[in-house]
């Protein structure tokens, strides 16, 4: 697994639904990365204005009949809510393709 992460100011309101969103990502990813070994990566970035979480692995990729408009699973309704709440925005990958997810948040000063 390989962390990369920026010094970043982020108040309770924001940390505390971002190590949520952080936890059900990296979970997700070895869950569902088969007998591959896969690599996990988790990068935190910010500048002034946004903060950019992204969780992608090197498994097996989405599911074939992944829906990204599609939120089945608890773990992804709880993300999309956590964002929207946040007032942030959720990039999902297409079946089919790499797992890569990134959520990016207005910073709260």
């Amino acid at each position: 697994m390989a962390v990369k992460t920026a010094e970043c100011d982020l108040s309770i309101d924001q940390a505390i639904p971002l190590g949520l969103i952080a936890n059900e990502l990296v979970t997700n990813a070895f869950k569902h990365c088969g007998d591959s070994k896969a690599t996990i990566s988790v990068d935190l970035e910010c500048d002034a204005t946004i903060l950019t979480l992204t969780v992608s692995d090197t498994g097996v990729g989405m599911p074939g009949d992944f829906d990204p408009l599609i939120k089945t699973g608890l773990g992804m309704k709880v993300i999309d809510m956590l964002v929207r709440k946040m007032n942030g925005s959720l990039v999902l990958p297409a079946a089919g393709a790499t797992a890569r997810f990134q959520i990016n948040i207005p910073l709260m000063r």
